[in-house]
């Protein structure tokens, strides 16, 4: 079985506003190499290259990753937008979902999208009502035969 050696880029700090004023903002970064096989018995069908997570099979496999989101803050009951990076192949299509749950394990939200369009894209998710409290995970289907990539997951709130 082949191992990969898997580096996470996760990337969180606070800014400060211009003008004498502070604003906060809580910027996340998640790299593809960050997501693993859904079901154990396909971990020899995702890929990995430096920018991109892929799918070697000749069926769709499902990928799923943390989002490491921290906040400068303590805050609750906010609208967060996502945004997921990658390449469509023609022809396929990539489904992204992502869910927050609570501290206690209670589903919390989700949020997807459906990308359809080949080529370079970069696609909104929001999720609505979330805690810095909260748990965040991205699920995604990869299409088959590698023609897709999915690069990973921003957030700027």
């Amino acid at each position: 079985m082949k191992k990969h050696v898997v580096k996470v880029a996760l990337l969180a700090f606070a800014s400060v506003g211009a003008a004498g004023s502070s604003a906060s903002a809580a910027i996340t970064m998640t790299h593809a190499a960050a997501f693993h096989a859904y079901n154990a018995g396909e971990v020899t069908s995702i890929d990995y290259i430096v920018n991109a997570a892929y799918n070697i099979a000749a069926a769709p496999r499902s990928v799923i990753a943390p989002v490491t989101f921290v906040p400068p803050f303590a805050w609750t009951n906010k609208n967060t937008t996502f945004w997921v990076d990658g390449t469509l192949a023609a022809g396929t299509t990539l489904n992204i979902t992502m869910y927050a749950y609570g501290e206690n394990g209670v589903f919390v939200t989700s949020g997807s999208n459906l990308v359809t369009v080949s080529g370079t894209f970069s696609r909104p998710i929001d999720l609505n009502h979330i805690s810095n409290t909260d748990y965040i995970s991205v699920f995604a289907t990869l299409p088959a035969n590698s023609g897709t990539q999915f690069f990973g997951i921003l957030s700027s709130t």
